[in-house]
């Protein structure tokens, strides 16, 4: 991750400046303060993490806040020395599994090359000693089970390697068939997962961000999205949720023309509805535009420059109701 737990590295942007501070902290007021947006991705970033402390020699088995199960076996972790965990470990986990979830930490379904993805669910894991962010070794992999209603055959599961989702790699390299390879194996993967039980299932071998996806078959082409002329990247953030499916695209920074465009791509057809935040340079407050249900179509400009002023709370009860 670029920035602690931050899957897709998103640029410093401020937003919500002037606004109560219940909107974004613990519910206390304060008037003309200044928020930064990667701020307040960090902090319930911060806020979503899970932390088991956990015997390491024994067999562990964990259920996250949202259902997520972890089974890991006894003797599993070692320290950069090789030496084997024997004491207490700190298993630490995030589950991002609604489109509200994935907006508020910024964890959002876009490959490392820009194209959308269809989640079945996001997660992180790590294991460390007690009050260490440093991740340990794993010896064999862990069982992780992200649950679902039903079982979708176009999930494939992914990883994060700093700059968007990859296929995460089978262990075709290794000597454990089946497991996902560790992050840093460079031979490519196809998603390799295991067989369905009460959810979508794969073994890792290294913490780090994991996602069940699958990519939108069709035609893509371009499209743009109208704001306010004169935007700044510094001060505005544009995400695109996909009706009906458990999709969030952080629009890069890159895809801004300078004047009033955001232009990314997308397949023909799609419903979409998007969403645009924005700083008012000259108040500080925040503004933003949520439009919704519209049909991709090639080369077509989605009008969403008109923002209005509103909570924190407000947008992000928008967002959850989003179809």
């Amino acid at each position: 991750m670029k920035k602690s737990y931050l899957l897709v590295a998103a640029a410093a942007m401020l937003i919500f400046a002037a606004c109560q501070k219940e909107n974004v902290l613990d519910s206390e007021k304060s008037t003309n303060t200044s928020y930064e947006l990667d701020d307040y991705y960090k902090d319930n970033r911060a806020k979503s993490l899970q932390t088991f402390t956990v015997d390491a020699s024994s067999a562990i088995e964990l259920t996250g806040e949202q259902g997520t199960t972890i089974s890991i076996p006894a003797n599993n972790f070692r320290d950069v020395n090789g030496r084997l965990i024997t004491g207490n470990v700190e298993v630490k986990l995030m589950e991002v599994y609604t489109k509200l979830e994935m907006f508020k930490t910024d964890v959002t379904t876009i490959t490392a090359d820009g194209r959308m993805l269809i989640s079945g669910g996001e997660f992180f894991i790590d294991v460390t000693l007690p009050g260490s962010d440093k991740g340990l070794d794993f010896v064999d992999g862990i069982r992780v089970v992200v649950p679902a209603e039903s079982e979708d055959p176009n999930m494939k599961f992914w990883i994060d390697r700093g700059d968007g989702w990859e296929l995460a790699p089978d262990k075709n390299a290794g000597d454990r068939d089946g497991v996902v390879a560790a992050p840093g194996d460079e031979d490519g993967g196809d998603g390799h997962m295991d067989p369905w039980d009460e959810g979508y299932v794969a073994d890792i071998v290294s913490g780090g961000w994991f996602n069940f996806d699958w990519t939108p078959e069709g035609e893509f082409c371009e499209f743009c999205i109208r704001v306010p002329r004169g935007s700044d990247v510094a001060t505005t953030d544009v995400f695109i949720s996909v009706d009906g499916q458990l999709t969030m695209v952080h629009v890069p920074d890159a895809a801004f023309n300078g004047g009033d465009l955001y232009c990314t791509s997308g397949p023909v057809g799609t419903v979409v509805s998007i969403i645009v935040i924005q700083m008012d340079p000259a108040t500080g407050a925040n503004m933003y535009n949520i439009v919704q249900s519209v049909p991709i179509e090639c080369d077509m400009v989605i009008e969403a420059a008109d923002l209005h002023y509103g909570s924190i709370d407000d947008m992000n009860d928008e967002i959850m109701h989003l179809p």
